[in-house]
């Protein structure tokens, strides 16, 4: 059996990002997200973030906006969905 894609998803604690990481969860696909530090604090994404750790998400923190944390984080993956509306 061919090995799953790795996946990662920016903009994962978004209206439309939360689905995609679930989606790529079921799936089996090893799924990670790339996460601005700042939404830890935020009491409905922190949630969110937990329970993305809880199912096996591996999240990355950095910005779509970071060129280092972005690069970073893309080059530890297969495919990269953007989920980010700006």
């Amino acid at each position: 059996m061919a090995e799953k894609s790795k996946i990662l998803i920016i903009g994962g604690t978004g209206y439309l990002g939360k689905f995609m990481v679930e989606a790529s969860i079921k799936a089996g696909h090893p799924t990670f997200a790339l996460v601005r530090k700042s939404m830890v604090s935020d009491p409905v994404k922190g949630k969110l973030i937990d329970s993305f750790n809880n199912s096996g998400v591996t999240v990355l923190y950095g910005d779509l906006h970071d060129h280092e944390s972005l690069v970073k984080a893309i080059k530890q993956v297969d495919v990269v969905i953007s989920t980010v509306k700006d």
